[in-house]
């Protein structure tokens, strides 16, 4: 079942709370706050949330142009990081079912050696007590013959 992913409201929500403890509501900040959420998520919504209170960031002097090509760029790096990290995670759950497929067929190697052994270890204690017996018989032969 697909869990749902973070709202708006919920960034507003972390946004004020971070506000009201005296520190600037961040992507981190609020996704430490919210305990899930990827910032790639968060981002547009916290600048929705700072958009809707005022809280646009200081860009007083900056050509509008440098202001885009900025925005354009920490987009496109926070995608590419969104998307390594993605790549990552996915590379890490085919080694682990890899592991695992290991695992299982070492267990299995290990129960037929298990297996194996102790089949080995009653055909000598059959062996010792027949070699056991036929010792006696031996001896009882000998006795008989002297």
């Amino acid at each position: 079942m697909a869990r749902a992913g973070v709202t708006y409201h919920d960034i507003a929500k972390a946004a004020e709370v971070i506000k009201t403890h005296g520190q600037e509501p961040t992507v981190d900040r609020v996704r430490e706050h919210l305990g899930t959420g990827s910032k790639s998520t968060i981002a547009p919504l916290l600048k929705r949330w700072r958009s809707d209170n005022g809280e646009a960031a200081d860009v007083s002097g900056l050509p509008n142009d440098l202001i885009e090509v900025v925005k354009s760029l920490h987009e496109r790096v926070q995608q590419m990081a969104d998307h390594r990290i993605e790549q990552g995670r996915q590379e890490f759950e085919t080694l682990k079912e890899e592991l695992r497929t290991e695992l299982t067929y070492a267990n299995n190697t290990i129960a037929q050696l298990t297996a194996r052994q102790r089949d080995l270890e009653n055909q000598i204690a059959r062996i010792t007590e027949e070699k056991s017996l036929q010792d006696k018989s031996l001896e009882d032969a000998r006795v008989r013959l002297a």
